[in-house]
């Protein structure tokens, strides 16, 4: 993975842009940002060669940039993360048998549209910022966070499928 692909890297370049304009703006205060990201950097490429060999992560993850696709669940995928597009994530086929799974969808400045499978009983949790999450029966919207689940009842021990909607100054609908 290259470090410019990194949502690490990009997270933590953008906070410290961020908090130096309004740090600047409120107090006068003068950080050197490119000190700071350049130390930054080379703290994550020292810890990358360190803990790279050793650390084979086993999620995959999808990433959709200004596309406007349906996508399949697939079995491995546990991050799917639509930035500046509009996608359709189809959870339908998901199999849950033994072992608990969890899925996690983020949408940044962008749509996405989320089917639900129905045979399976699972717990959603919703989370936006800026943005706006709706299922049947919740919203979550501005900063807000709301739980949405189907076939729980009162014993949430019984649920195989935890998913992570999050919205960041975007939008998702979710659909049974």
């Amino acid at each position: 993975m290259s470090i410019l692909s990194s949502g690490v890297f990009w997270g933590v370049l953008i906070l410290l842009i961020g908090m130096s304009i309004i740090l600047k703006a409120l107090f006068g205060w003068n950080i050197p940002v490119l000190r700071i990201v350049f130390g930054l950097l080379f703290i994550y490429i020292g810890l990358r060669l360190i803990l790279g060999f050793f650390y084979k992560p086993d999620t995959k993850e999808k990433h959709f940039f200004n596309s406007k696709e349906k996508i399949e669940y697939s079995e491995g995928v546990k991050d799917y993360n639509i930035i500046f597009g509009s996608s359709v994530i189809d959870l339908r086929n998901i199999e849950v048998v033994d072992k608990k799974k969890k899925v996690e969808i983020n949408v940044i400045f962008g749509s996405g549209k989320v089917y639900m499978p129905e045979n399976v009983d699972y717990v959603v949790e919703m989370n936006a910022i800026f943005g706006d999450v709706k299922s049947p029966d919740r919203n979550a919207s501005g900063m807000g966070s709301a739980n949405y689940t189907k076939g729980v009842g009162d014993s949430a021990e019984n649920v195989k499928l935890y998913i992570s909607v999050n919205a960041i100054f975007g939008s998702v609908n979710i659909v049974n």
